[in-house]
């Protein structure tokens, strides 16, 4: 089930990010497959957290863009089945307004409220039923006839190759790890499969990929910001595309098509006649096996 967080942002530090964040925390840990604004607008690449402490959050920067901020909202509540208010939403414009479009479509409303006596630990009191466990498929682990297992076991290496299930094995185990200490630092940032909830747009991770492979090009292995391998950052990038794109939630602003294919065959042709025209040539390569030690 589907739950919408709605708060006051404005005129709270952060726009209130940490507010929202606590409650989706706790609604993620009662089952409830959460949307979260705050989520949103850092994957559309607007995160708070990273502004001065003198900025004025009693209204949005300059750049930000509020319509597209708010088309993007409000389609995420047509998604959802229930509507969480945070404290203050009844002084907030943007939720009331995210209220009345519930109600509107019949969506359910709670409001979220403190402990009365904890409410220095900021301690959330959610009053939400807990969603069952999902139910858990079994496997007996004794059949009655085990042959029929073992012979359809590809055992030798012929058989694994020849096997029509998913060959999981050829996909390097170094490039995992690489992808999951990436993934790792995403999830330590900006929550665990944040992507999946709120999806992502397609020319930001396509950017960062990007920017991952020039740097590690250049020659530098890792991201000086928190010592992840540019390689497994680039390739976390591409499985949230992926991801994303499966699922159906990815905000596609990819380049509007043209004749790609047609050009690139046509100016790959150039490659021979290049190499034709400068056979008699044979200049020095340089590399970073050359230890030219470039900035």
């Amino acid at each position: 089930m589907k739950v919408y967080i709605a708060g006051p942002m404005r005129g709270h530090k952060h726009y209130n990010f940490a507010a929202f964040e606590r409650a989706e925390n706790v609604l993620s840990a009662r089952g409830y497959d959460v949307v979260n604004p705050m989520t949103l607008d850092i994957a559309r690449g607007f995160d708070p957290r990273q502004l001065s402490e003198a900025f004025d959050y009693t209204s949005a920067p300059e750049w930000f863009d509020l319509r597209a901020c708010i088309r993007d909202d409000v389609n995420n509540i047509l998604d959802c089945q229930i509507l969480a208010l945070l404290p203050g939403w009844e002084n907030s414009k943007g939720a009331k307004a995210e209220k009345a479009i519930a109600e509107w479509l019949g969506i359910e409303t709670f409001e979220i409220i403190y402990d009365d006596e904890r409410i220095s630990e900021k301690i959330l009191d959610i009053e939400f039923p807990k969603l069952p466990p999902r139910s858990q498929g079994t496997v007996d682990p004794f059949p009655a006839n085990p042959n029929q297992l073992i012979n359809k076991k590809p055992t030798n290496p012929k058989d694994a190759i020849g096997s029509d299930k998913l060959p999981i094995h050829l996909f390097p185990s170094t490039a995992i790890a690489y992808g999951c200490i990436a993934m790792l630092n995403g999830a330590l940032k900006y929550g665990r499969s944040n992507f999946r909830a709120v999806g992502v747009r397609a020319s930001i991770y396509y950017d960062a990929c990007f920017r991952h492979m020039m740097a590690w090009f250049e020659g530098e292995e890792l991201d000086p910001d928190d010592g992840v391998p540019h390689l497994g950052a680039a390739l976390a990038c591409i499985a949230i595309l992926i991801d994303s794109q499966i699922k159906g939630n990815m905000n596609d602003d990819r380049m509007f098509p043209t004749k790609y294919r047609e050009e690139l065959d046509r100016v790959g042709k150039m490659v021979k006649v290049l190499k034709e025209h400068h056979k008699d040539r044979n200049p020095k390569h340089w590399s970073i096996q050359e230890k030219l030690g470039a900035k």
